[in-house]
């Protein structure tokens, strides 16, 4: 498969702020935001609720993620629009 780079300028960030969930597996990202960034879709993963819910979700990649000075290239699970962002 051929990755497509984008020059520094072209590159889309987004400050955010988002709540750790010690029972998540992924990183969770509103759809809205994986639209603004511009993220491919990688695959679909089925996704358990705490309720017990099971439903199938997109996954993007790739997300460049920085907390303090740490950096972290993941995939992001996308939630419904204007939700939490979830730091699995």
């Amino acid at each position: 498969m051929l990755e497509k780079k984008l020059t520094v300028e072209k590159v889309r960030k987004r400050q955010m702020s988002a709540m750790v969930d010690t029972d998540a597996v992924m990183l969770s990202l509103p759809q809205d935001i994986i639209e603004k960034l511009g993220l491919n879709q990688v695959r679909k993963v089925i996704v358990t609720y705490a309720d017990e819910r099971r439903e199938e979700r997109d996954v993007f990649a790739a997300v460049h993620l920085t907390i303090d000075d740490h950096l972290l290239v993941t995939e992001a699970v996308a939630c419904p629009p204007l939700s939490e962002a979830l730091i699995g």
